[in-house]
């Protein structure tokens, strides 16, 4: 639950992302990068936000189903969850940071999420 920027808002890790680096230095650990797209609150109670999307990335299937359990319990329905895959798949999410700090710079507020909606027909989930 993480994103590293440089002290002038770019990405400390343009080709990586913090959730590469923390697997890189811990291997034999178990990493995965969940709830780092949104503001901490609404992380914590996304019943604050009527329809909203959490990603979830790592190489652990085991361990991803651990942080989904727990993201269910604070909140997150399975529906909203959305497997992205290996922990590489967690630099396109921190990447977002760069979206939501120019959408913060344009409304005045971290009181948003993303949301990904499939056209009909598309089959999603975990």
């Amino acid at each position: 639950m993480s994103n590293a920027f440089t002290s002038d808002g770019g990405l400390r890790f343009p080709n990586s992302s913090v959730g590469e680096q923390l697997q890189d230095l811990l291997p034999s650990s178990l990493v995965v990068k969940s709830l780092n797209n949104m503001a901490g609150y609404i992380a914590g109670d996304p019943s604050a936000l009527s329809e909203t999307t959490v990603f979830l990335s790592g190489n652990d299937e085991r361990a991803k189903r651990v942080v989904s359990d727990l993201l269910v319990s604070i909140g997150w329905s399975e529906a909203a969850q959305i497997d992205l895959g290996d922990i590489t798949t967690s630099r396109a999410v921190e990447h977002l940071g760069l979206l939501f700090w120019a959408l913060v710079r344009k409304y005045g507020t971290g009181e948003f999420n993303y949301r990904v909606v499939l056209a009909d027909g598309v089959a999603g989930g975990l």
